[in-house]
């Protein structure tokens, strides 16, 4: 089954959110170097898209006239630790509303 833009993104997105859950350092990096960190964990992030993480967002903003994508980080879940939470990563992907090119 191939997989489109969005469904990669989504995808990519979600392991990013439980690494930067399990780790202070890796999380500080997302917040400042978003799309640096994306495109190393396989995000595609389009020519022309400025990305910003936005902790405790609910949900993802596309604002064509600017070109900024700002992107959810939620808050972990207090039950889910370590392992868990990996296990949740494909059956609760961030949805992503980009540009046209998703």
């Amino acid at each position: 089954m191939a997989v489109n833009m969005q469904e990669q993104n989504e995808l990519a997105y979600a392991h990013v959110i439980s690494k930067a859950w399990m780790s202070p350092e890796f999380r500080k990096k997302l917040i400042y170097m978003p799309t640096e960190v994306l495109k190393a964990h396989g995000f595609q992030v389009p020519d022309g898209v400025t990305v910003a993480i936005v902790p405790g967002a609910a949900a993802s903003e596309w604002n064509a006239e600017t070109g900024y994508l700002h992107l959810p980080l939620p808050e972990c879940p207090a039950e889910l630790t370590g392992d868990d939470m990996f296990s949740i990563i494909p059956q609760q992907p961030v949805a992503i509303t980009c540009c046209c090119c998703c």
